[in-house]
């Protein structure tokens, strides 16, 4: 589906957020983040 868009449309841009837009939905995304990367090496 996402394949078959992209060669419809190959010059549109995906609606992609930024991580502003990403952080005002979820403000402790950056500390969930960093949580997860720590457990996971740990």
């Amino acid at each position: 589906a996402a394949g078959e868009q992209y060669l419809t449309r190959p010059m549109e841009l995906p609606l992609i957020p930024s991580w502003a837009v990403t952080a005002d939905a979820q403000p402790d995304v950056f500390n969930q983040v960093l949580e997860i990367v720590e457990t996971d090496n740990s």
